[in-house]
């Protein structure tokens, strides 16, 4: 009878055991996972961060505009072109200064002739002056001999004297119509620097990715008409959650995948880092991954910009040096 009894007992005992076993091993399991969950909430036990990012030009996109107001009417340029520093983008219409230059001009060009003719002459009294004296020179020996009459010696010197007012009249025709001159061919200069302003010329060199312009588009001082890349070396520029702001180092080495994937695209190296915490930025997309908690920025030069797309969304993993 007490057989019977601790067989039927034996397995409530081993029930028993097993639902103690299995408590214990649940709370080492918990126990283990806190442990490991406060390993990962402390910076300091961390080897490396990730951060998200973007791959950009070092200095970022350039917004053109100008301070001229107008109608386009010849394009030079299209999105995806590339350009110089000083090349023309396109060209505004200056129907009115091209009038104005064209006035200058002409002005510019009767003065030149006046000028001409004012200095022709002066010439031709400089020689007559010079045939006059020595007519004159040869009468006044002359009539010393009595082989000139003084009247005649008079009448030259006459010719000679009025021929010399002439002279000095033309002179100053000369200066002051040089004078006139260089003031109309300032006013031309300066009508035709406002036909060249009316080119709208660039001042970075890069591509153009971005174009709102088109013949007819009238434009507006000081509002951006297009974007540009500058010829730039690529950079990552990302951001690290605030809890690993300090853990990070100018000099620390990073590895670069495409978002949301394990394939390596590129190695960088983390060289500048933000000296406040910022918002979290447009790199996080997604409704939930915006949050209270701040972000430092910092930018990482890349090693090879080989298949990289510029505003492409990346992950970082940076290795801490410490």
């Amino acid at each position: 009878m007490w057989v019977i009894k601790n067989i039927l007992r034996l397995p409530v005992v081993i029930i028993g055991l097993f639902f103690l076993l299995s408590c214990g091993n649940k709370k080492a399991e918990e126990r283990l996972h806190r442990i490991k969950a406060k390993d990962l909430s402390v910076p300091e036990n961390v080897a490396k961060v990730s951060a998200l990012g973007k791959i950009e030009p070092q200095r970022g996109f350039v917004d053109l505009a100008t301070d001229e107001s107008g109608v386009v009417s010849k394009l030079f340029k299209e999105e995806g072109d590339v350009v110089a520093v000083g090349e023309v983008i396109f060209e505004l219409k200056s129907d009115s200064k091209e009038v104005d230059e064209k006035i200058a001009s002409n002005q510019v060009e009767v003065q030149r002739l006046k000028v001409e003719a004012d200095l022709a002459a002066m010439k031709q009294y400089e020689v007559e002056i010079a045939e006059l004296k020595r007519d004159l020179e040869v009468s006044q020996r002359l009539a010393e001999t009595g082989a000139e009459t003084q009247y005649a010696v008079y009448n030259k010197k006459r010719d000679h004297d009025l021929l010399l007012a002439q002279l000095n009249t033309a002179r100053k025709n000369v200066e002051a119509g040089r004078a006139d001159l260089s003031v109309l061919a300032s006013q031309r200069g300066k009508a035709q620097k406002e036909i060249i302003s009316r080119r709208i010329r660039s001042d970075w060199e890069g591509r153009l990715i971005r174009m709102d312009v088109k013949e007819g588009t009238a434009i507006s001082p000081l509002v951006s008409f297009a974007t540009l890349i500058p010829s730039d070396e690529l950079i990552v520029h990302g951001e690290i959650d605030e809890i690993f702001a300090n853990r990070v180092h100018v000099g620390d080495s990073v590895v670069v995948k495409i978002a949301g994937t394990q394939k390596i695209i590129a190695q960088a190296k983390v060289y500048y880092l933000s000296a406040i915490l910022d918002d979290k930025s447009l790199f996080y997309e997604k409704s939930g991954e915006q949050s209270d908690r701040r972000v430092r920025r910092f930018k990482a030069s890349l090693k090879s910009e080989e298949n990289l797309l510029i505003n492409q969304k990346v992950e970082c993993e940076i290795y801490l040096q410490d």
